[in-house]
C-alpha cells in the first residue's frame, strides 16, 4: 500500500495486489452483442486507440482486452510519450486515459490537448476518483466531451464504453 498527501489537493491510496492466474478474469470477459442502435459504430479492426496508463499491469490488461475484440492499440506510460504517440501515428479514433498520472499531465490535461488538436476525438477518461472530486477536477466542457469509466471495472463496462 502507498499513501501520497498534498495539501489542499487530497489524499491518493494505492493498494498491490498479486496478480491472479486464474482464467475467469473479469477483463477477459466477453462483450455483448452491440444492440442494433449501435449499427453506425467503426468496426474494432479499423478502430485505433490510444492507451494511456502510468500502471503497466492496468495498461496491458486494456490493450489485451481491446486486441483480443479487434482493435488496434497503441500503450503509452503518461501524457508526454502519449501526445509523441499521437503525433508519430498522426492520431488515434479514440484516446483511453487514467486521469492521475505522472510529471503533473492528468488525463485532463491531455484531453485538452488533443480535443484542441482534434475537437470531436472520442476520449474516455478513467478514474478512481469519486464522482465529487471528479466533477471539482473537470472543466464543464471536459465533462460534455468526455466519457468516464469509474474504476474497478470489467472487460465488458470497458468494451462497452469504448463502443
Amino acid at each position: 500500500m502507498e499513501v501520497d498527501s498534498n495539501l489542499g489537493e487530497g489524499t491518493t491510496f494505492s493498494f498491490y495486489l498479486p496478480v491472479t492466474l486464474q482464467d475467469d478474469s473479469p477483463l477477459e470477459a466477453s462483450a455483448p452483442a452491440a444492440p442494433a442502435e449501435e449499427s453506425k459504430l467503426i468496426d474494432p479492426p479499423s478502430l485505433s486507440v490510444l492507451i494511456v496508463e502510468d500502471d503497466p499491469l492496468v495498461g496491458r490488461v486494456i490493450e489485451q482486452t481491446l486486441k483480443d475484440h479487434g482493435y488496434q492499440t497503441e500503450l503509452a506510460e503518461c501524457g508526454p510519450v502519449a501526445l509523441n504517440e499521437w503525433h508519430r501515428h498522426g492520431g488515434f479514433d479514440l484516446v483511453i486515459s487514467d486521469m492521475v498520472m505522472p510529471y503533473g499531465f492528468s488525463g485532463a490535461r491531455l484531453a485538452d490537448e488533443l480535443l484542441a488538436l482534434r475537437p470531436n476525438l472520442p476520449v474516455l477518461l478513467i478514474t478512481g476518483y469519486s464522482e465529487e472530486i471528479l466533477y471539482a477536477r473537470l472543466s464543464d466542457e471536459l465533462l460534455k466531451t468526455c466519457t468516464i469509466l469509474m474504476k474497478p471495472f470489467d472487460g465488458e463496462n470497458l468494451l462497452k464504453k469504448v463502443r
